[in-house]
């Protein structure tokens, strides 16, 4: 037996010093997030969103976006895809003959929560997500999402919002993250594989590196199945089916940053005669107290004489361009109305 093994074997019984050397123990499961958080290769500084006329002063008088509930998106049915993407990804697990026999119990204990925790997930941040784009003139976005073409796309500059978001963090303050929404069924899938490869890697570099002793080894499966099942539960929000696929979303997901995932200061407005439940995401820049838009887009099927008459008396009225420069530009959408 190593040092190191003899060492921990030794301590074993302290139950703080099981847990700091759980703390020790970098896992690789959060790294294969990263892969998945890029932002698209051709986008620009300036992300979308669409909404009607009412939405867009909402927005800019409020000074954010409404981080919605998972199962009162606009998308019906969204949330049912994302369920049976994981669920089959962690069947296809458990059937793999070339892990170890762990896979079993992790599979199944992610299941089982799973389905518990997203059958009561409202007290849970990453339960909440608002929607973005890089596509800032497109048709289905413009269909769907702006009063059948007659609402606006709002330009936000992102660069500024991201850098705030990690002034934030650093503070111990809550914060948003930014991902891509994955559309390709295979990517999904793999998503969750990769998770779960990483976690019986993480739990067999343990067992070769740190410790033998069944109690270390019980307490760092415990670690590594919370860690794959948080992993999960943040990313199934960003699985979307493939028909979706030309929006090119982007989803900004709440952080409370206090070691919990407890969602803060839950809201709700009317829709239709339903209470719908949503976290405010606060993205105007620290400085001014404005949004930093860069753009307005008048959808095809509006006037846009009207249109540009209602937007700069919202913008004049917030006092947009008075001594910030950030008074945005507005243009009418390129498509043809429809």
């Amino acid at each position: 037996m190593g040092t190191r093994k003899r060492l921990a074997s030794r301590r074993i019984g302290n139950t703080s010093t099981i847990s700091d050397l759980m703390q020790g123990f970098q896992l690789t499961v959060s790294n294969v997030i990263w892969d998945y958080n890029r932002i698209p290769d051709d986008a620009s500084d300036v992300f979308w969103h669409y909404t009607s006329r009412a939405g867009f002063e909402g927005i800019l008088r409020s000074g954010g976006l409404r981080a919605t509930y998972r199962l009162d998106m606009n998308d019906e049915g969204e949330f049912g895809y994302a369920r049976r993407i994981v669920d089959q990804a962690l069947d296809r697990m458990r059937q793999r003959s070339d892990l170890p026999k762990v896979r079993l119990s992790l599979a199944d204990t992610c299941k089982i929560n799973l389905n518990r925790l997203l059958n009561q997930s409202k007290e849970n941040s990453t339960a909440y997500c608002a929607c973005l784009t890089v596509s800032g003139d497109q048709g289905k976005q413009w269909r769907d999402y702006a009063d059948a073409g007659k609402g606006i796309a709002i330009g936000l500059n992102m660069s500024h919002i991201l850098n705030a978001q990690i002034q934030r963090c650093q503070k111990g303050l809550p914060y948003f993250v930014l991902a891509p929404v994955i559309y390709e069924e295979e990517r999904q899938a793999e998503l969750i594989r990769r998770l779960f490869e990483a976690g019986i890697h993480d739990m067999q570099r343990f067992h070769a590196v740190q410790s033998e002793d069944p109690i270390q080894l019980t307490a760092v499966r415990n670690h590594v199945t919370k860690e794959v099942f948080v992993q999960i539960v943040a990313r199934i929000d960003f699985i979307k089916h493939p028909r979706y696929a030309s929006e090119r979303e982007m989803r900004l997901q709440p952080q409370p940053n206090d070691g919990t995932l407890k969602a803060r200061g839950i809201q709700h407005y009317e829709r239709e005669g339903k209470s719908i439940p949503y976290l405010f995401l606060d993205l105007r820049n620290p400085i001014t107290g404005r949004l930093p838009l860069v753009q307005i887009t008048v959808g095809p099927n509006a006037s846009f004489p009207e249109a540009l008459d209602f937007v700069q008396h919202v913008l004049d009225d917030l006092g947009y361009g008075s001594g910030y420069f950030d008074r945005p530009r507005i243009l009418p959408s390129r498509l043809p109305g429809f």
